[in-house]
């Protein structure tokens, strides 16, 4: 298993990335998952460069939903199309046997608070800039389930609901699934 990682990164940045491969050198880090444990790899920087690696059975992509790509869904599939489509069909011309799956990705964790949150007021109250509440976290699951939705038809590729699971962990674990900065998985 490898993770092509780049904090924060979009899919229109990445969309970017394999429309101009000089101006991805060196964007990415590249991770290798296996028996031995978790190591990055000193040399791979870029999708080209990670899908020539091996020969691939499954190649995935996702977007980074933050709260500016989860108020809506208008906003959320603009954040997505059309630059999705330009990285599934780059992945599906450079790895033909491979399987392309887009991956749902999760809402924040209750409590969650933006770092740019500078104050609570009322007053100039948005809930995606203030403490997420559960109400504003499902919110944000919705949308993010209804984009990689329609996202996956559009494309005609499989979606893996992480999204879905998490909140269905949710229900059960509570809200503890999350690392500490209630964003990224734990």
């Amino acid at each position: 298993v490898t993770n092509l990682y780049r904090s924060g990164c979009t899919i229109k940045t990445h969309a970017g990335y394999v429309e101009d491969p000089a101006s991805a050198a060196g964007q990415c880090q590249y991770y290798v998952t296996g028996a031995m444990g978790r190591f990055e790899h000193p040399i791979i920087t870029t999708t080209e460069e990670a899908l020539q690696y091996l020969d691939w059975d499954v190649v995935t992509r996702q977007q980074s939903f933050n709260k500016n790509r989860t108020k809506d869904f208008a906003a959320g599939m603009e954040s997505c199309t059309p630059y999705a489509q330009t990285m599934i069909q780059y992945l599906k011309q450079n790895c033909p046997d491979a399987r392309v799956c887009w991956q749902e990705s999760w809402a924040y964790g209750v409590g969650y608070q933006h770092p740019n949150n500078e104050d609570e007021d009322p007053a100039n109250d948005d809930p995606f800039l203030d403490v997420l509440d559960k109400e504003t976290q499902v919110a944000m699951y919705e949308v993010i389930r209804d984009v990689c939705t329609a996202v996956c038809e559009q494309n005609e590729v499989d979606m893996i609901p992480t999204g879905d699971a998490w909140q269905l962990a949710r229900v059960t674990l509570g809200d503890t699934i999350n690392r500490s900065d209630l964003a990224h998985d734990g």
